[in-house]
């Protein structure tokens, strides 16, 4: 009982703390995931809607140039008169420095015209080379003009600024009957961009990414990427792609978490580059540190929660031994008190649980010291030893089957609460006193275990007396020989009971020849004398285990076992001499007697048969002259016929 209790304190603290850890953290656990994404929501919105405005001033302001060079009429007069200018030097000179001027005024990396007659490609240092259209990095000439854009951007080497990554913003020219005459533009380096975008990414801890309308990472912090993009980029930018609008200021945001990765995005189309920007807020190492933070809680929990648990079962122990000695020494206050209150009604109080087969409280283990056992000896071995010991074999059986654990459990089935036994109980070697044991029955409702408490009382002296009076009760009050009643009862369950090979039964009705004048003649006082003496001379010529009772005035029933039937005769025989040769009462009168002999079963197999039996026989010794005895025999007229 006291380690389920301390069992159960303990779980129900554990199960406290973890709980109150549990509910505190994910409150806590939800706040912080809260915070962080509104806070990742937030600063990678301002950051891209700063690079939006920053990167749409660049492309812009380059695209504003280009088509304003595109529609210089200085530009259109060159170009229709370009074919006869091939061979002069000034003609050539004159576009070199138109195209100076605006890379020394914009501070351009490239400013270049390109001639649809000549296929001339000129730049600020004039004649850079002719277009070979074959070539892999001229194909977005033919790619442009097959669009028939008014301008167009691509990122390529720029071949005048030592093969440098540059952003080409391509416009076209177009004479009076809008005929494309030649591309101009302007360039600058991919790293004009990539620095505003990694000034960003500082700021505000965030990947920023200018793609195509394919996926393709055209510029980010790190360069120039093109096919090789980031695939969380793309995934993204396929995520949400579909739900953002052209020439539109909307944005698109997602949350993403894959192969271990989580992250928010935030997408916008930029009209002026024609591409979008992918701003993307990395929130793994953040809302790593969040679950760091909630396992280590965890883990100090657990280890507080072990920490209290040993000090709570350090005090529950302490504090239970305590009461554990303070309710010993209670109970064996309380058992002495009871002892003392109870010494005159029970010797002895014990209590046991059936169920767990132990002993309960300190003075049954008192009492089982006292018979050499120990304190924690089962019921089923107390009672063992009890039998053994000390019951008397004759109620040993008796005694087991009202006392043992199925016998109790079968009580408490059946509604009964009370266990009772009376037997006798041997004190000392061979000397028996008679015990009466109770046992109360009850269901122990804390743990749902069957109790019996015994209670042991000496009857010695009530038992004797009672015994005594059934003994008078069943015996005749003059002769002190079973009376006629008690004697028909013993018969009946000994024929009952008897086995044939273990000899031969038989009953003999015994009359005095002649009582009738006798006491007449001497009183009915001289008269019960001789009766009393008869018995007596009777009953001590039969064995102890043989009835001897007296059914009538002078007429008297034996049932004896004999050996066979030739001993039953000398056996009737020496009655007869013995009470013929024997002097009865004051004045030593000779009596004789009549003796009638029934043989069970042959004669009779009930005590009525038996005594028809012999009452006929009887009948026919005194007709023979008395003081003889005679064996019943089928053909002798019935006992009722007698005169």
């Amino acid at each position: 009982m006291h380690k389920n209790y301390a069992f159960r304190t303990n779980f129900l603290i554990c199960l406290i703390i973890i709980i109150g850890f549990s509910v505190t953290s994910v409150i806590s656990y939800r706040s912080n995931m809260d915070t962080l994404k509104k806070e990742a929501e937030s600063v990678t919105r301002l950051a891209s809607e700063g690079m939006m405005y920053q990167i749409d001033a660049i492309f812009a302001q380059s695209i504003h140039i280009s088509q304003t060079m595109a529609h210089d009429s200085f530009l259109i007069n060159f170009l229709s008169q370009e074919k006869e200018n091939l061979k002069n030097p000034a003609y050539t000179q004159n576009i070199k420095e138109y195209l100076l001027a605006y890379k020394k005024k914009y501070n351009y990396d490239s400013v270049f015209l390109v001639s649809m007659q000549t296929d001339r490609y000129y730049n600020f240092a004039g004649v850079a080379r002719i277009m070979d259209y074959t070539v892999t990095e001229n194909k977005w000439v033919r790619e442009f003009i097959t669009a028939n854009n008014e301008f167009s951007l691509n990122i390529d080497n720029d071949k005048a600024a030592h093969d440098t990554i540059t952003v080409f913003v391509n416009c076209s020219v177009r004479n009076k009957n809008n005929d494309l005459v030649g591309i101009v533009g302007v360039g600058f380096k991919v790293n004009t961009v990539q620095a505003m975008l990694a000034k960003y990414e500082q700021q505000f801890a965030v990947k920023t990414y200018l793609m195509d309308e394919s996926g393709d990472v055209q510029i980010s912090s790190s360069g120039h990427n093109g096919a090789t993009s980031d695939a969380f980029a793309q995934q993204t930018f396929a995520a949400v792609k579909n739900t953002l609008k052209k020439n539109n200021s909307d944005s698109s945001d997602i949350w993403y978490s894959a192969n271990g990765v989580n992250g928010y995005a935030v997408t916008r189309y930029l009209p002026a580059p024609n591409m979008y920007l992918v701003t993307d807020k990395n929130t793994s190492e953040i809302i790593k540190q969040i679950r760091t933070k909630y396992y280590t809680g965890a883990v100090i929990v657990l280890f507080t929660t072990l920490i209290v648990i040993l000090i709570v079962t350090t005090i529950i122990r302490r504090y239970k031994n305590k009461i554990v000695s303070i309710t010993i020494s209670e109970e064996l206050k309380y058992h002495t008190i009871l002892q003392n209150a109870t010494s005159q009604i029970y010797d002895s109080i014990i209590e046991f649980d059936i169920t767990n087969d132990t002993a309960c409280g300190e003075g049954t283990k008192k009492f089982l010291q006292q018979l050499d056992l120990k304190s924690s000896t089962s019921y089923s071995a107390m009672l063992r030893t009890i039998v053994s010991r000390h019951i008397h074999p004759d109620h040993a059986a008796l005694f087991m089957d009202t006392f043992s654990p199925n016998a109790v459990r079968k009580a408490l089935e059946e509604d009964r609460n009370k266990l009772s036994c009376d037997f006798l109980y041997a004190t000392q070697k061979d000397k028996y006193v008679w015990y009466r044991e109770t046992g109360y029955v009850l269901r122990w409702a804390e743990n749902d275990s069957i109790h019996i408490v015994v209670c042991r009382q000496n009857i010695d002296k009530d038992k004797k007396l009672e015994l005594s009076l059934q003994e008078m009760a069943q015996k005749d009050g003059l002769t002190g020989l079973y009376n006629k009643m008690t004697t028909h009862d013993l018969i009946e369950k000994r024929l009952a009971k008897h086995e044939c090979d273990r000899g031969l039964l038989a009953m003999l009705m015994l009359d005095i020849d002649n009582f009738k004048e006798l006491n007449d003649s001497l009183g009915h006082v001289a008269g019960d004398r001789i009766i009393q003496e008869f018995a007596q001379n009777i009953r001590a010529g039969f064995a102890a285990d043989d009835i001897v009772g007296r059914v009538g005035g002078d007429e008297f029933v034996v049932l004896t076992l004999q050996q066979d039937e030739e001993t039953l005769r000398q056996k009737a025989d020496a009655l007869c001499h013995a009470i013929n040769s024997t002097s009865y009462g004051v004045d030593a009168h000779h009596l004789a007697a009549s003796i009638g002999v029934a043989i069970f079963p042959r004669h009779g197999k009930t005590f009525g048969e038996l005594y028809a039996s012999a009452d006929t026989a009887l009948y026919r010794a005194k007709q023979n002259g008395k003081n003889t005895y005679v064996v019943f025999d089928k053909t002798d007229r019935p006992a009722s016929a007698r005169v």
